[in-house]
């Protein structure tokens, strides 16, 4: 198997405004960017850090072999952005597919007890633990790591999450 590069080609996806772009960028080689939204493209446009800007819908395949050149990532971030979606099995299994052999994937997503994921009161969906983990290995990922976080404080309360590190074996 190759080996993956010592400087990656990432995607931050659903880069917002671009929040992890300036922490991610001094250790990769390429830093993709997407997002929906065409305003936060704009404005994570602004900060300098992305070799490329996609705006698009994160299931869209296209959005991660680099828009139709044969790119494979060796890392997909993505913070805070998993909230938006319930069903998690599409998602992760389009980034199994975009990474190579040895990448890894890490998220956020906010928690709820139980083996499922609920849409809350705000609008934004919450997942367990358990489902998370099943619809990973699902996926042909390993769980690397699920570690409890504060993804953000939402009217000065923590919002409970969870911080997953997945690798493609």
């Amino acid at each position: 198997l190759p080996l993956a590069p010592a400087r990656p080609t990432i995607v931050d996806a659903g880069c917002g405004t671009g929040l992890l772009g300036p922490p991610l960028r001094s250790s990769v080689t390429r830093l993709v960017g997407a997002d929906l939204s065409q305003n936060m493209v704009d404005k994570a446009s602004e900060l300098g850090c992305y070799d490329s800007l996609v705006v698009g819908d994160l299931l869209d395949a296209a959005l991660y072999d680099d828009l139709g050149l044969p790119t494979r990532y060796q890392l997909i971030a993505a913070a805070d952005v998993l909230c938006y979606f319930g069903d998690l099995k599409a998602i992760l299994t389009t980034w199994h597919s975009a990474l190579d052999v040895g990448g890894d994937c890490v998220f956020s997503c906010e928690r709820v007890p139980g083996d499922m994921w609920v849409l809350g009161a705000s609008g934004r969906y919450a997942h367990a633990v358990d489902y998370v983990r099943a619809t990973a290995e699902g996926a042909g990922f390993a769980v690397v790591a699920a570690e409890d976080i504060v993804p953000r404080v939402e009217n000065g309360n923590d919002v409970l999450g969870t911080l997953y590190v997945l690798s493609k074996s």
